[in-house]
């Protein structure tokens, strides 16, 4: 098939594709590529990353520090948890990770999907053991989040009160 040249707007030369060799879903195996990061990637890495880092560095040793809480009771299999998402996210969502049409099958890719509909949906059955192996456990661990943080509150009232009552 022959390629078309055709003048930028600038007076450049562009070679224009062919529209037959353009990427389409079920295919050919697609690759995540930086203009084509899935909206689940771009919101849950971050999450995940910063939760990792606040069970792992602040909460710990603030706790630690007040000896209020046992962070190994309020915490059980919490750290070990997170450290299981964002390695799988980041692999999910790396833009060496390979989609074989196989798994875009798997993934209910459809040939009317475009590349980023598709890739969202890759993504999104590529976390799908991590999501259904955890997603209880981060239930729980939610709660005793809202339940520590409920009882942080209720330490800050009542040492503001004490504050305000000292001469």
């Amino acid at each position: 098939m022959q390629r078309h040249r055709r003048k930028s707007r600038a007076g450049e030369i562009k070679s224009a594709q062919p529209a037959n060799l353009a990427v389409k879903p079920l295919q050919q195996p697609l690759q995540m590529q930086q203009g084509m990061i899935s909206p689940t990637c771009t919101a849950l890495i971050p999450l995940v990353t910063q939760s990792n880092e606040l069970v792992d560095t602040t909460l710990k040793n603030d706790f630690k520090i007040g000896q209020t809480w046992d962070v190994s009771v309020s915490f059980i299999g919490v750290p070990d948890m997170y450290k299981g998402y964002p390695h799988n996210a980041m692999k999910c969502c790396s833009s060496q990770q390979s989609f074989t049409v196989h798994d875009q099958q798997t993934a209910v890719c459809t040939n009317t999907d475009t590349v980023p509909q598709c890739m969202e949906k890759l993504v999104r059955q590529c976390l799908k053991p991590v999501s259904f192996l955890n997603k209880d456990r981060l239930k729980q661990s939610k709660q005793k989040a809202d339940a520590i943080a409920a009882d942080a509150k209720k330490l800050s009232d009542n040492l503001n009160k004490i504050i305000n009552i000292l001469p």
